[in-house]
Parts: structure tokens; C-alpha cells; sequence
């Protein structure tokens, strides 16, 4: 088995021996110097294509690189066994000297060949040597053909690497062209806007139609005058066109104005909503209620009117019963939390559905929501997942009444993981003491609740341990850190 500690320090010698850097040789190698690194740490070891390189560069065999030693070394230590395989060959050789058939000779010879293997070990027979430096030969061969196509691809990468440039060049080019003609529709725009200004304000009359088309290039100022002298009146439909470009006072006065003459719909009303003062946007929602209450206005308007107004319109929804959790869920954060909890208790007759539940918590007080956990939960078959939303909008008192339906989880200690942050600090204490009680201490719960306990109980509990005389190496492991 190769040893890269010694392979890697047999390098770093050879190295300093040719009085090369690491840079220098990874130079000669083609490779980074942070390969050569790694070598000489022994974290990894070269490719057997660059050690025909290196044992050139070092003037040193694979064989020694791969070995960690000179092979000097290692002929000292087989000195003995070389002088007498050396010996044996000799007697082998004069054997053959005195024989005179041929089978005897072919036969000595065979003695020899099979004396001179034995001698040296396996792996050292007549012509091994030959056939390891042949093979390195050819691998070296082989790898010049991999360094050609490797140049092949480097050319092929630097002619890419150009025309990347060239075609980033283009599109610095492109996009300041762009900037330029961006620069002068800008101008060609704002002279067209004041040319259109000029000749606005020498006329005396417009029709509704024409002021729509024309008050995307009118500043504020004239776009309000122009309502001055429309000859036509203005109906809710241009009212809505012209709303972008008007303040909200105007808009609510043209809007009274024109609901004399229009009746008032759904449409209308969300057309109108984002322009409006919230003033006059809860006047048209009470115009609008004195019809039936429609579902889709309440989520459409709900961010646009005031909180009181919402609380309203939620009501008379309820009268009807077109509001659901569904529906609620969606306008929660545009009503206030004591109508929410009012809307809640009235709608606990029915079934809740618990996901909505879960989206409605943060709106919820949670008096209210340990109300509804208590109701219309069965906590024998609580979801743990639910649960894990919900902490932080419950009180620690129901978190702590939950846990103890899910301490027999088999997940328990990936959702401690979660709870423990909502957890009350005595029911940590109660879970903690009751795991120590056991046999067979489950330590990931131990070191989740552990940066809950109070320092005083950590303490209390390791000398309660090193007292006992079990010195659970484990525990006290888990619990140290917070004791400091």
C-alpha cells in the first residue's frame, strides 16, 4: 500500500535536492503549485503520467517515488541477499561451462534463470526491469498525445475566450448606444410634453375624449384645468381614465359630481379605489352596500378602506353569510384585532379549517386562539407541523399543554427543536428531569433544551450527576458550555 506521507516527503527532499520551488516545478510539470502542495503533505499523489515527468526532472525512478527511498537504500538492506544470489548465478553459469550436450545445457540454463528469479524475489525476474521502463515509455508516449489535444483545447479556449470579447465589446458598444438613444427620446419627449403644455393652455375648450388622450403629456396643473373647460362633462368611465394624472381632492369632487348621474358597481368602485381619499372611498362603499353585499368587493377593496369601514362590511357579509375563513384569511390584515377576534367567536359554531387557522394566528389575540384550540382541536391527533406554526401566537401555557401530547413522537427531537423557543422555562425543566430519570437518556432532546434551562438547574443537575458516581462523559459534555 502506498504511503503518501513518506511519497510526499521523498518529493519535497528530491525538491530541495534540484534546489527547485514548488512553483518552478509545478513550471516544468504545467500544473499548479498548490498541486505540489498537496503532494508534499501527503494529502494526494501525483497521476502516474506527470511521475514519469517527475522521476526525469529528479533523475530518479517511478519506482523509487512511488517507494519513498532511493533505491540505494534499499540495497543495503538486500546487500546479503544480492552477494548470494550473485554466487548462485556464478555456480549456475560454470555449470553450463562444463556441460557439453545441448539438453544438458538448456537445462543449466533453465536452473539459472529459475536460481536468478528466486534469488531476487518475485517481480525481479530476467527482463522485468526492461518491461517496467518500456511500459513507462509507453505511458509517457501516451500522455504526449493527451498534452497535444490538451493544447488542441487550450487554442481552441483562448479563440473562444476572444470572441467572448469581442462579442462583450459589441455589447458595450450596443448598450451605450442604447443609452444614447434612450437620452434623446427623453429629450425628444419632454419637448414634445412642453410644446403640447404651450399649446394647451391658449385653448379655451376640449370634449372629455380628447383630454384622456392628451394627459399623459400634461403636468398636474393642466391636466385640472383642462377639467374646467371639457364641453361635455366627464362621465365615472374618463373620471377613472384621468385618475393617474389628477390629485385626489379633484378626483373627489368630479366623482361627486358624476355619481348623480351613474350608478355605482362593482367596477366602477375598484377603478376608483387607488385614486381616491379614504374618506370618499368609505362614502361609495356604503353606496354600494345598499345593494347586495358582493364577495369579490370585499377582498378587491379591503386595502383601500378604513379599518372601521372594513369591520362594517364584514358584518353585513356575515348577516348574509358570503364570508368564510377562506375569504377572512385574505382581509385580516385590513381589520382590527378585537373585530377579528368577534368575527372568530361567532364563526367557531361551524367547522374550522385548520390551515386557514394557521394564516390567521397572527392577526388573532391569543386568549382568543387558545379559545379556538381548545374547541376545535383534538389534541390527541394534534398535526405537528400546525403546532409548529402556531407557537408564536399561543400563550407559553398552551404550547406547554400541547407538548405533552407529542413527547411520544418519534420525531420528538426535531420538533423540540422548533418548540423549545416557545416553551415555558418549568415545562423545559419537568422534560429535562424526566429524561435524566431514564435509563436509556435521549441526548438530542437533552442538548436541544439545554440553552432554555436556567444556569442554576444546568448546575444543579451535574452535581447531582457527579454525585450519583455515573460520570455520564455525554451529558456532562452537553451541559458544560452552559454552565460558564
Amino acid at each position: 500500500m502506498l504511503n503518501s506521507k513518506k511519497i510526499g516527503a521523498y518529493i519535497s527532499e528530491q525538491r530541495k535536492n534540484k534546489n527547485l520551488t514548488q512553483a518552478e516545478l509545478a513550471e516544468k510539470l504545467n500544473i499548479t503549485h498548490q498541486a505540489i502542495s498537496k503532494w508534499e503533505k501527503g494529502s494526494s499523489l501525483p497521476d502516474i503520467a506527470i511521475l514519469v515527468e517527475l522521476a526525469e526532472i529528479f533523475e530518479v525512478t517511478v519506482d523509487e517515488i512511488l517507494k519513498g527511498e532511493s533505491n540505494q537504500v534499499i540495497q543495503k538492506e538486500n546487500k546479503k541477499d544480492i552477494t548470494e544470489t550473485t554466487d548462485m548465478i556464478n555456480n549456475s553459469i560454470k555449470e553450463v561451462n562444463e556441460k557439453n550436450g545441448v539438453d544438458e545445457i538448456i537445462e543449466s540454463v533453465k536452473k539459472m534463470e529459475k536460481n536468478f528469479g528466486e534469488g531476487l524475489g518475485e517481480g525481479f525476474a530476467v527482463g522485468f526491469g526492461d518491461e517496467i521502463m518500456k511500459s513507462a515509455k509507453d505511458i509517457k508516449k501516451s500522455f504526449e498525445g493527451i498534452d497535444s489535444r490538451r493544447t488542441v483545447i487550450q487554442s481552441r479556449f483562448k479563440e473562444e475566450k476572444s470572441k467572448f470579447k469581442e462579442e462583450k465589446s459589441k455589447f458595450k458598444e450596443e448598450k451605450s448606444k442604447f443609452k444614447e438613444e434612450k437620452a434623446r427620446f427623453k429629450e425628444q419627449k419632454e419637448m414634445m410634453k412642453k410644446n403640447i403644455k404651450e399649446k394647451f393652455n391658449k385653448i379655451n375648450s376640449i370634449n372629455s375624449d380628447q383630454l384622456v388622450t392628451i394627459a399623459p403629456y400634461l403636468d398636474r396643473e393642466s391636466t385640472e384645468k383642462g377639467i374646467d373647460i371639457v364641453t361635455d362633462g366627464m362621465d365615472i368611465k374618463n373620471i377613472i381614465s384621468l385618475a393617474p394624472f389628477l390629485g385626489k381632492d379633484k378626483i373627489d369632487s368630479m366623482v361627486d359630481n358624476a355619481m348623480n348621474k351613474e350608478e355605482l358597481d362593482l367596477d366602477i368602485l375598484m377603478g376608483l379605489c387607488p385614486f381616491i381619499s379614504r374618506d370618499k372611498i368609505d362614502e361609495l362603499v356604503d353606496i354600494a352596500l345598499e345593494n347586495e353585499v358582493n364577495i369579490e368587493m370585499i377582498s378587491g377593496i379591503a386595502p383601500f378602506v378604513s379599518r372601521e369601514k372594513m369591520g362594517y362590511i364584514v358584518d353585513k357579509a356575515m348577516e348574509s353569510d358570503k364570508i368564510d375563513f377562506e375569504l377572512l384569511a385574505s382581509i385580516a390584515p385590513f381589520i382590527k384585532r378585537a373585530k377579528m377576534d368577534e368575527i372568530i367567536n361567532k364563526m367557531m359554531e361551524n367547522e374550522i379549517d385548520i390551515e386557514v387557522l394557521s394564516t390567521l394566528a397572527p392577526f388573532i389575540k391569543r386568549k382568543t386562539l387558545d379559545n379556538i384550540i381548545d374547541k376545535c382541536i383534538n389534541k390527541e391527533e394534534m398535526d405537528v407541523e400546525l403546532l409548529t406554526m402556531l407557537c408564536p401566537f399561543i400563550s407559553k401555557e398552551k404550547v406547554d399543554e400541547l407538548v405533552d401530547n407529542i413527547l411520544d413522537h418519534e420525531s420528538i427531537e426535531e420538533i423540540l427543536s422548533g418548540l423549545a423557543p416557545f416553551i415555558s422555562a418549568d415545562k423545559c425543566e419537568e422534560i429535562f428531569y424526566e429524561l435524566l430519570d431514564e435509563e436509556d437518556r435521549n441526548y438530542e432532546v437533552i442538548s436541544t433544551l439545554a440553552p432554555f434551562l436556567r444556569k442554576e438547574v444546568i448546575i444543579e443537575a451535574i452535581n447531582i450527576e457527579l454525585k450519583s458516581g455515573k460520570n455520564d462523559g455525554e451529558l456532562l459534555a452537553i451541559l458544560g458550555p452552559f454552565i460558564g
